[in-house]
């Protein structure tokens, strides 16, 4: 499991480029303030995901965030799925694979991303200091490891 996560604070913390491909549809919903969202979701999102609306509206903050699909409990399971969460778009747009441990990210063919931003098993296990794109901004990322970081999920916000 990833341990070092400034730079995926960082790349999350963007917003949306103009042209911006992504390997699933975007979960426009997790990107509504939380006060726009209606009842239920809020009340979906505050008792089963542990969500505030300050940890909803600032993304990375909230502790489940830092879950993948797969280290949810069957309530949280029913929660991210009743607000309109698939497995896909939890690990990519809400935890970026960072739950999982290297072999899983290869199982699940994103390891390939990581690399082209500079992480091998090592950097991702900790053993190793996290590369160097971890404290770059969106801009400062070369073409292909914006694109990279795009698979994952990441996007750059809009100022």
């Amino acid at each position: 499991m990833k341990t070092a996560t400034a730079a995926a604070a960082s790349l999350s913390a963007l917003g949306l480029a103009s042209g911006q491909s992504f390997p699933y549809a975007r979960p426009e919903f997790r990107y509504t303030p939380f006060q726009k969202l209606d009842q239920t979701s809020q009340n979906i999102a505050l008792a089963k995901l542990g969500y505030t609306e300050q940890t909803w509206n600032v993304h990375r903050l909230a502790s489940i965030e830092k879950r993948g699909w797969d280290g949810l409990t069957s309530d949280q399971l029913d929660g991210a799925i009743q607000l309109g969460f698939t497995e896909n778009t939890w690990d990519c747009f809400v935890n970026h694979y960072e739950f999982y441990d290297w072999q899983t990210i290869v199982e699940k063919a994103v390891h390939t991303h990581y690399m082209e931003l500079g992480w091998d098993e090592d950097s991702w296990g900790g053993d190793e200091d996290a590369p160097d794109t971890e404290g770059k901004w969106w801009g400062q990322l070369t073409e292909a490891q914006r694109e990279a970081a795009g698979q994952l999920c990441f996007f750059e916000v809009s100022r």
